[in-house]
């Protein structure tokens, strides 16, 4: 019997031309916090207790009801819940409510939360693998971006788990070459199952349009898989762009706390209900409904939280330019591309030294630095040597010397700006921790 979720992506094309913009990749801040407030507030005040994760039924037979989507319940947290949905909706309005063409995207996008960020980038590359048959599996695989602009655990899935699965293993490719992707689509018809990127990848930050992708991948029916979490939908709506599935780890800035994981995925309704049903089997799922009401909470406050880190960003960035202690910066100016042009609030910067060891052994010292310092404060410090970003606090990470594998130039720092410092306070933090470095 044929898998009736294979016709996602050509019921899918004609609805996602109206959802793109000629030119505009953001819609104003009034529309997106106006937009998020008024779905958090539809959501059932009643709804919003049951946070239970199993819920009574109320007849015999009704889970079967519940399977044929004759009624729109739940009765077990695996299977969803009613704060998912209410979590769902909001992300959906983030990333595409924008649409004012008497379109509603909740008819044809809705979304599907994960236990991370990177459990939700293995269940669309295990879902979208799901949908080929074994015996059609050899000579298909994905187009990745380069690899210092894919995050590595990405590369497992992409380079060590697809072949297993009976894949070619994934083909690497300059995503800013627009000529290199046309011809590796033009050479590969039929064979190519997503392109997959992260639109701005840390650690150097180097921009991939979506919407010169697009302009190519539409011609070859090879769907863009994004993973927006740098950016978030407050600065880049990607569906504007001609994304097809959007990948967000809510555990940074939809968070901002640090204290909890989640990922999520928004795209075409076909692909999510096939990947939701995939995670009720496999129980890839955020783990309690308690944790779905507190991100759809806290996705209320992204666009106050996301202007302190970009202005805290962009102040320590103008500092770095100038600083004589520092060799260049990784911070573009995205211009017209995201809100306010900004990178947002992380950036990169690498150390001046008379060689690459020097360089290294300065990174390791101002590493060092932010540790002792970490370790003489009381309670939780302000700036601490930590991965992730969109946190309350500033976070260093020494790109070259981290222990794993790595191509990063030594004395790369990269650094995550919190919200819970002002720029002025990093950059008094950054200057005692270069004299440490440059005078000791």
């Amino acid at each position: 019997m044929e898998n009736k979720y294979l016709q996602w992506y050509p019921y899918w094309k004609e609805y996602k031309k109206q959802l793109m913009t000629a030119d505009v990749s953001f819609d104003s801040e009034e529309e997106f916090k106006k937009r998020l407030q008024t779905s958090y507030n539809q959501f059932d005040t009643i709804d919003r207790k049951k946070r239970q994760v199993s819920i009574p039924l109320t007849k015999v037979g009704q889970i079967g009801n519940i399977f044929r989507k004759e009624e729109g319940t739940h009765f077990y947290a695996r299977e969803g819940s009613f704060a998912e949905d209410n979590l769902c909706r909001l992300l959906v309005q983030a990333e595409a409510g924008y649409v004012e063409q008497g379109l509603n995207p909740l008819e044809k996008i809705t979304a599907s939360v994960f236990p991370s960020g990177m459990a939700a980038i293995s269940g669309v590359m295990f879902g979208l693998a799901m949908l080929v048959p074994n015996k059609e599996r050899i000579g298909k695989r994905f187009l990745v971006a380069e690899n210092e602009d894919i995050y590595s655990d990405t590369n497992f899935i992409l380079y060590e788990q697809m072949v297993s699965l009976g894949f070619d293993t994934a083909q690497r490719i300059n995503l800013r070459d627009e000529n290199h992707l046309a011809q590796v689509l033009a050479c590969n018809p039929g064979n190519i199952m997503g392109i997959f990127y992260e639109p701005l990848p840390s650690p150097l930050l180097n921009y991939i349009n979506t919407r010169k992708i697009q302009e190519i991948a539409q011609h070859y029916d090879v769907p863009i898989i994004v993973d927006n979490t740098l950016l978030s939908p407050y600065l880049q709506q990607q569906f504007r762009l001609g994304a097809d599935i959007i990948i967000e780890s809510m555990t940074k800035y939809m968070s901002s706390e640090g204290d909890y994981m989640g990922g999520a995925v928004i795209g075409p309704k076909g692909f999510i209900d096939w990947l939701r049903l995939i995670q009720k089997v496999n129980g890839n799922v955020m783990q309690s409904p308690i944790i779905a009401d507190m991100f759809a909470e806290r996705l209320l406050h992204l666009p106050e939280n996301m202007k302190i880190y970009t202005r805290n960003a962009a102040e320590v960035s103008n500092y770095l330019q100038s600083c004589s202690s520092v060799e260049k910066v990784y911070y573009p100016d995205l211009r017209e591309e995201t809100r306010s042009g900004s990178a947002g609030g992380i950036l990169s910067f690498l150390l001046k030294g008379n060689s690459e060891d020097d360089k290294k052994a300065r990174e390791i010292q101002l590493l060092e630095y932010v540790i002792k310092q970490e370790a003489t404060s009381q309670g939780d410090a302000d700036f601490q040597y930590k991965v992730s970003f969109g946190e309350q606090n500033t976070l260093f990470f020494g790109e070259s010397t981290h222990g794993a594998l790595t191509k990063a130039p030594a004395g790369l720092i990269r650094l995550a700006v919190g919200k819970n410092q002002n720029g002025k306070q990093i950059i008094e933090f950054l200057e005692k921790a270069f004299t440490f470095v440059y005078e000791k």
